[in-house]
């Protein structure tokens, strides 16, 4: 099996950050309409802003994850203290974004076809940010951590829980679109008004056609993206007190008392074929056949009722 290279969870989380107000500063760049998460922040920014000049996108976004965090105590009937930290994650992602935003505003855009690649470059970051704190400890953001925290206490697929989010999302911008700023390409509407809409940014405020494409493939390729980090990399925390527990494991390699080598399944029990080599049964040496003798003295034993002979081990006889 090829190593992994060990990229700890501290740093996966800090690179999720990084890389979450970086996509959507490109996103806003490409001027397709925001992502389905992003789309009610900015609205809500937009008509807020006219009466709060001192409101930046940022902070308007941290705030509106604060919203989320209390709508899920209700959902998930539970409260952590990582929803405190989660919010704690917000306020750096909304400082950092506010200041990514002002990078980018002196890049060229490039026309359409440079816009196109805004879009894909901002889709594609966004979608390694979420990867990122999928394998982190650490708090996500409150985008992340509604899935994560739906997904393991309904017991539901997270890519699944996502898609719906973000299908959710989009409903809901598209609600306070036309709430707050009317109806758009849409108010007087013509076939080539809707076509110059699409190509100047937005259809309706705040929502384009990246919008729409980014809730269609984001689930999908958070799922392609998933699988190929967790071959790629070890994410074990560099504080000790993180690190996922190990068994005692004797000197054949194997887990002793017949548990589960966390070392070589990554942290997650071994299934079918290959939980008979690490530890299903310890008595078996892994490629040998067990003793047929033996065997028999076990059926005999079974069916008669009577202490099994001298082929049992002992310790299987007192469990």
């Amino acid at each position: 099996m090829k190593q992994k290279l060990h990229f700890p969870a501290e740093g996966v989380w800090a690179l999720g950050v990084f890389l979450m107000a970086m996509g959507v500063a490109c996103i806003s760049k490409s001027n397709f309409g925001y992502s389905m998460v992003v789309a009610p922040v900015y609205l809500l920014f937009t008509k807020l802003s006219a009466y709060l000049p001192f409101l930046t996108f940022g902070v308007t976004g941290y705030l509106f994850q604060g919203l989320l965090i209390l709508l899920l105590i209700p959902v998930t009937r539970r409260f952590r203290p990582q929803y405190l930290l989660s919010f704690l994650t917000a306020v750096i992602y909304g400082y950092l974004f506010d200041f990514m935003l002002f990078l980018v505003g002196f890049l060229p855009v490039g026309g359409i076809l440079g816009r196109c690649l805004w879009f894909a470059v901002g889709e594609g970051v966004i979608v390694l940010s979420v990867v990122c704190f999928m394998h982190t400890y650490l708090a996500p953001e409150a985008y992340e951590l509604v899935v994560k925290e739906i997904a393991t206490v309904y017991r539901k697929s997270f890519h699944r829980v996502k898609l719906i989010y973000d299908l959710s999302s989009l409903l809901v911008a598209m609600v306070l679109s036309l709430a707050l700023f009317g109806g758009g390409a849409f108010r007087d509407f013509t076939w080539a008004g809707l076509g110059r809409a699409i190509l100047d940014g937005y259809v309706i405020e705040g929502i384009g056609v990246g919008t729409v494409v980014a809730a269609l493939v984001g689930g999908p390729l958070i799922g392609l993206a998933d699988r190929w980090f967790t071959r790629v990399f070890d994410t074990t925390p560099l504080i000790p007190c993180f690190r996922p527990k190990e068994t005692v494991v004797g000197g054949d390699g194997l887990p002793m008392g017949g548990g589960t080598d966390l070392r070589a399944t990554g942290g997650e029990p071994m299934r079918g074929e290959n939980a008979d080599a690490h530890g299903a049964k310890p008595d078996a040496t892994p490629g040998m056949e067990p003793d047929t003798e033996d065997t028999a003295a076990e059926k005999t034993g079974a069916q008669s009722g009577e202490t099994v002979g001298a082929g049992t081990d002992a310790s299987r006889e007192t469990s």
